[in-house]
């Protein structure tokens, strides 16, 4: 049996999907003893999905359990496309190529990992991937990366979809601590598309099967402590006064330090005020805070008029993640302007400009990278939520390639 960290990377063949099967007895003992005492997951339809020959698995995704649980609940493994940030460099991305995870390029077209997945269920492999792209802020269904329903149609093995109910609750993506819980996954029979099937037709399905609503998401009780522990991530406006960054988080609670008002955080990711009898949902709360950053992207309309400057960061390290290791490139004070990003008071001069960037994504919870067309650059930002800088970027990069 092979337990190395450091594994070959493994291509579509018969021999490759041999050695994952054999790998994935093991690893998949490892998963379930590190997931277990944390959610009981529970199912419906595994059953129905086959043990041997090509399937395709589309799921929605909640949390970081979704991949190992999925190949732990159909007793065999699935080769999945993640993104570049999740599969990272070194030793853990040896890892994962050993076990035949794809990497591919977040929100955009990438060829070679699509030739990758249907080379796999061409060797009789399972595969599997995440219509969304990315994990869900608040367990809302995201909408599905443009293509998806023609991907279907060119792997054109099985589909199996599938619903993850309640992992919003036990593992929210933003959270800091695991709660203990029930996880629940829908799995749906097998359904062949051919080249022939119309591809609205291939994406109303998928849509239909995989989207949770609030009205048809199941939840189960959560226990946990310490709930509130990186909401001010995803929430950085107060929902009451609108202030940024003025949200301090203590264990399950959260106060405003300009208006003085508090909220305390339930297992069912309800913010229930401490001050009158009204609530709200963290997906409401996060929904807030976009819209007043919408409604003041200038924040210092004095200090934008003198010296362009729309939003200056805490201090902060810049790193070039693009190698397998990452290289610091300079200390200082990220800022950003109507058409760039700049390091001040820095030990070493830098800017980009925003029409450089291909993609501003958040990876995993907290690292924000800025993609070129062959740099990949993150702001560490030590406090400040990476959720507001992207938002922010996204906004007049769009404005700068509009001009």
């Amino acid at each position: 049996m092979e337990t190395s960290t450091k594994m070959e990377s493994l291509h579509p063949s018969e021999e490759g999907l041999a050695r994952i099967r054999q790998r994935y007895g093991f690893f998949s003992k490892v998963a379930w003893a590190l997931t277990r005492p944390l959610a009981n997951f529970t199912h419906e339809g595994a059953d129905t999905v086959p043990k041997e020959g090509p399937v395709l698995v589309l799921a929605n995704h909640v949390s970081a359990y979704d991949a190992p649980a999925i190949n732990i609940l159909l007793g065999r493994p699935v080769i999945y496309l993640a993104s570049e940030g999740l599969v990272g460099r070194g030793y853990k991305a040896q890892f994962l190529a050993g076990l035949g995870v794809i990497p591919k390029k977040k929100f955009t077209s990438d060829a070679r990992a699509v030739r990758a997945l249907k080379g796999w269920t061409n060797n009789g492999a399972a595969v599997g991937l995440f219509p969304e792209g990315e994990r869900s802020w608040d367990g809302q269904t995201l909408s599905f990366v443009p293509g998806i329903e023609k991907l279907v149609r060119l792997i054109g093995a099985p589909v199996v979809t599938a619903r993850i109910q309640n992992a919003d609750r036990v593992y929210p993506r933003w959270a800091q601590k695991v709660r203990k819980g029930r996880v629940h996954f829908e799995f749906d029979p097998p359904v062949q598309f051919d080249r022939k099937t119309p591809p609205e037709e291939i994406l109303a399905y998928l849509k239909e099967r995989i989207t949770l609503t609030p009205e048809n998401t199941k939840h189960w009780p959560v226990k946990g402590k310490n709930l509130a522990l990186g909401l001010t991530n995803i929430v950085y406006a107060c929902p009451s006064c609108g202030a940024m960054e003025a949200l301090v988080e203590n264990q399950s609670e959260v106060a405003c330090t300009a208006c003085q008002r508090s909220w305390k955080l339930d297992t069912s990711n309800q913010l229930h005020s401490l001050d009158d009898d009204t609530s709200m949902t963290v997906s409401q709360a996060m929904n807030k805070a976009q819209e007043t950053l919408a409604k003041t992207w200038v924040q210092d309309t004095a200090r934008y008029e003198s010296d362009g400057v729309i939003m200056e960061s805490e201090d902060l390290t810049l790193v070039d993640q693009s190698g397998v290791d990452g290289v610091e490139i300079a200390k200082g004070q990220l800022q950003l302007t109507a058409s760039e990003l700049r390091m001040v008071n820095a030990d070493n001069p830098w800017s980009i400009p925003l029409s450089e960037i291909r993609l501003a994504s958040v990876e995993m919870t907290r690292k924000l990278w800025l993609t070129t067309s062959d740099r990949v650059f993150e702001p560490v930002m030590p406090q400040e939520s990476v959720l507001k800088w992207l938002h922010a970027i996204q906004h007049w990069k769009a404005e700068s390639d509009a001009s």
